[in-house]
């Protein structure tokens, strides 16, 4: 799967941090995922584990704290929030 078109999602080493008032809550740690073009993937896993943040932070609506998602080979987070 060298093909960047066929390796349709790829996240790499995704963090995603939330702060309850001083304290910090460490969702994700290192979370990869690579889906290719046509597959179907199915997330599961005990309530709490983050794999709703997972989704979240894959379909762009979360940002995250660390790693990177690419999306047909574009970085999804590596412009500015306000771009």
């Amino acid at each position: 799967m060298s093909n960047p078109v066929a390796r349709l999602l790829v996240a790499d080493d995704l963090e995603r941090e939330y702060r309850t008032g001083p304290e910090t809550v460490r969702v994700l740690r290192g979370a990869s995922i690579t889906v290719g073009a046509g597959e179907m993937v199915a997330l599961v896993g005990a309530s709490g584990v983050g794999k709703s943040t997972l989704l979240h932070v894959l379909a762009a609506l979360d940002r995250p704290s660390g790693g990177r998602v690419l999306f047909q080979g574009e970085d999804l987070f590596a412009r500015s929030e306000a771009g």
